[in-house]
């Protein structure tokens, strides 16, 4: 998916292009992941583009509003090891027909630490039941602050925050900090979300 053909949002497909330049995530939002079963919000496809400028793009897979949901969150398992199953990202991978670089589960505490990290404390992450697209509002949120910014993002992630309770990953540390400089260049990144539906 190349982000310079797709709008904000845009029926668009999701395909499987590769690149160096490219790392393709799968996000998870849950509740809470202290939780021994965390209740599935929503899942994304996070693009990330690392040529200048650097540009996200976020991609709705499912959430409780569509009717693959709930089939589709019953595949959504964290294993012993606290780590997303590799029997459910395979899962993912054949439904959306797609592969990704890594996965993410991130809850709720989590988001609103990374929304007030990247907006500098202008923009709080908000919540409402699990029957509206809430993560869809705030990442609007999100890509317009971002668009409008032109500036980095200050200062540097405080993890004894984002703890392993509330962030799940199987980024390697490089990767995990390749993906932040994203993020934290010298200017803000393009950011897009795009709608793959209807």
């Amino acid at each position: 998916m190349n982000p310079k053909d797709s709008a904000s949002p845009e029926n668009s497909p999701i395909t499987d292009y590769q690149s160096p330049n490219q790392m393709k995530l799968i996000v998870f939002f849950v509740d809470e992941i202290e939780q021994k079963n965390p209740t599935l919000q929503s899942v994304w496809s996070v693009n990330l583009y690392y040529n200048e400028p650097h540009q996200v793009s976020f991609i709705p897979l499912t959430d409780p509003s569509q009717p693959d949901f709930k089939k589709l969150s019953r595949h959504f398992l964290i294993n012993e090891h606290n780590a997303l199953a590799p029997a459910a990202l395979r899962s993912y991978e054949k439904n959306f027909l797609t592969s990704w670089d890594s996965s993410i589960i991130l809850d709720q505490d989590a988001v609103v630490y990374f929304f007030s990290w990247l907006t500098a404390h202008q923009i709080s992450a908000t919540w409402g039941d699990l029957e509206t697209t809430t993560e869809f509002q705030n990442l609007w949120q999100l890509c317009t602050f971002l668009n409008e910014k032109t500036t980095s993002v200050p200062g540097s992630i405080d993890w004894q925050v984002v703890t392993q309770k509330d962030f799940i990953t199987s980024l390697s540390i490089h990767d995990l900090f390749q993906g932040l400089q994203t993020f934290t260049g010298d200017t803000p990144p393009n950011c897009k979300i795009i709608n793959t539906g209807d």
